[in-house]
């Protein structure tokens, strides 16, 4: 299954294509159910529509492919309206606050979760390419509350991140879109999360395909759906750069949508043990991206040279 995996990576991925992410998974042939190279599109074509390089051949290897439609991750899609937080913490709306050239200043994301360092700083967790935008925005720059325009307190300023690089280099891969907020001392920032998103332990759980999960974002708040890959490989557009990740989360929602822009930062939990198992960081309506919670908290450990980082619930 990996080799023809990589196969299809090597024949098949390329950025800005149709074609955005291949992974591993099951799907139903002749009635069976089998392995399959999943092979992600932004849209279903006909083969006439498309260049040969971009057809995607029925197998590899001899492991079937199977074609998915996942539209185009990044574009906001109509979304209900959250009641806003009265209290900043999990789920709630942030954005950081700077004159930094080429930053989008009104890019909103959630706040994933609050986390504590072995010498108990507390940090905001989130992404990347909201709270550092890879390094454009300057170290303690002031993170707000995004929740009512005018009414915003900040709460937080920027720290450390992991810094996403470009493919090429053997050594460096992208595994985690994330990054670091440092909350004051006597922050009234809570670390609990809602009663309708209980999380009953913060060690994170590895995450596996099939597992049902469910998600607190500031934009669609709760919902719920089921891990169907964890070895998406994949290219994702930012307005800094593109870049590749591998080794990903593609998560199915229950409904037509299960996240949306502004969701990006998300826990993601187990919902049999409500023990957290990934941050999302991209999403198209009915599925979301999300990196391992695991790979994220110890790469960002070592960025502020802690053993360890500890989530509060």
């Amino acid at each position: 299954m990996q080799d023809a995996k990589d196969a299809a990576v090597t024949e098949l991925l390329r950025p800005n294509s149709n074609i955005v992410g291949i992974g591993m998974g099951k799907k139903w042939k002749d009635g069976v159910e089998v392995d399959a190279v999943r092979v992600y599109v932004i849209a279903k074509l006909d083969a006439d529509d498309l260049p040969a390089k971009s057809t995607v051949r029925r197998e590899f290897l001899g492991v079937p492919t199977d074609v998915i439609p996942v539209g185009r991750f990044g574009r906001r899609v109509h979304a209900p309206k959250t009641p806003a937080n009265t209290t900043p913490g999990p789920g709630s709306r942030i954005r950081v606050r700077t004159d930094a050239p080429n930053v989008n200043e009104g890019a909103r994301g959630t706040l994933g979760a609050v986390v504590r360092d072995d010498c108990d700083n507390r940090y905001i967790l989130g992404c990347n390419h909201l709270l550092a935008v890879n390094g454009r925005v300057p170290e303690k720059a002031p993170v707000v509350t995004a929740e009512i325009v005018g009414a915003e307190e900040t709460i937080a300023t920027r720290d450390a991140y992991v810094k996403l690089v470009h493919h090429g280099n053997p050594q460096e891969r992208n595994v985690a879109d994330c990054a670091l907020a440092l909350l004051p001392p006597q922050s009234a920032v809570g670390a609990r999360f809602p009663d309708q998103f209980p999380v009953h332990s913060g060690d994170p759980v590895s995450s596996m395909a099939g597992m049902k999960v469910r998600k607190l974002g500031a934009i669609t708040g709760v919902t719920c759906g089921t891990i169907v890959d964890t070895q998406v490989d994949l290219y994702m557009e930012y307005s800094f750069g593109t870049f590749r990740f591998e080794n990903q989360i593609m998560i199915e929602g229950d409904e037509d949508l299960f996240a949306t822009a502004g969701d990006s930062g998300s826990l993601v939990v187990d919902m049999h043990t409500n023990q957290p198992t990934a941050m999302i960081f991209a999403a198209s309506a009915g599925f979301a991206v999300a990196c391992p919670l695991e790979a994220a908290l110890t790469q960002l450990a070592q960025r502020v040279d802690s053993p360890c980082l500890e989530l509060e619930v």
